[in-house]
């Protein structure tokens, strides 16, 4: 071979690796983008947004939008699993309080009304990020991540009316929420392809723990 040619080998290889990052990258602000927007458009119809509140509204959509693309793509599949999750939870905490300075009182509390839809809702917008779901799967992943949500919602607000700590009940609700995530995973099962339930496996306890944690911290307060 030209000598020529294999000192170029090298550079070639980086050109092309440099290629495909950007390209992943432009991809991933593409999809960044695409969440913010349906969510924004969500909020303006469901809050009845004035203009100048849908256009800070969407900025701050898309900032958390970013910042979970850049999480997934900072953190390797099962390691740092408890950095990962606490960075994901104060992401979108940070979007809730941004938020509560635009929106009016009533709108806020308007917001506040369903728990567990809102909580569902940011699960579906990290699996878009994640998965690249299409449009046609965002509906399907948003309705199965609701009804667990709700299901789950139901448990820890039972445990939450017993009266002391009872082992037995405490049990119940550990197995009664494992139930109702595994029936999750096999609703998702049928409606992502084998690409996206691959992914979706190799980060599904993280899944599954931030779903959890923003339950009950919506809970509490």
């Amino acid at each position: 071979m030209n000598r020529a040619i294999v000192k170029l080998i090298p550079a070639i290889l980086l050109t092309g690796q440099l290629i495909m990052a950007a390209q992943a990258q432009g991809k991933g602000q593409e999809i960044a983008e695409k969440v913010a927007n349906l969510q924004t458009a969500r909020m303006e119809k469901e809050l009845n947004l004035t203009a100048d509140q849908a256009s800070k509204v969407g900025q701050i959509n898309l900032a958390e939008a970013r910042d979970f693309h850049r999480l997934f793509s900072k953190y390797k599949a099962g390691a740092n699993r408890q950095e990962m999750i606490r960075e994901a939870l104060e992401i979108n905490r940070s979007r809730e309080s941004q938020l509560q300075k635009v929106l009016t009182p009533q709108q806020w509390q308007t917001r506040q009304a369903n728990r567990s839809e809102r909580a569902a809702r940011m699960m579906t917008r990290l699996m878009t990020l994640q998965l690249n779901l299409t449009d046609q799967q965002i509906p399907e992943v948003e309705r199965i991540n609701m009804t667990a949500a709700s299901n789950i919602q139901s448990e820890l607000g039972r445990a939450a009316g017993q009266p002391g700590n009872v082992p037995r009940e405490k049990l119940r609700t550990v197995a009664d929420i494992r139930s109702a995530m595994e029936e999750r995973d096999q609703s998702l099962q049928k409606v992502l392809t084998p690409e996206q339930w691959g992914i979706y496996e190799q980060r599904r306890e993280e899944m599954r723990e931030i779903l959890r944690q923003r339950l009950q911290e919506r809970k509490r307060r």
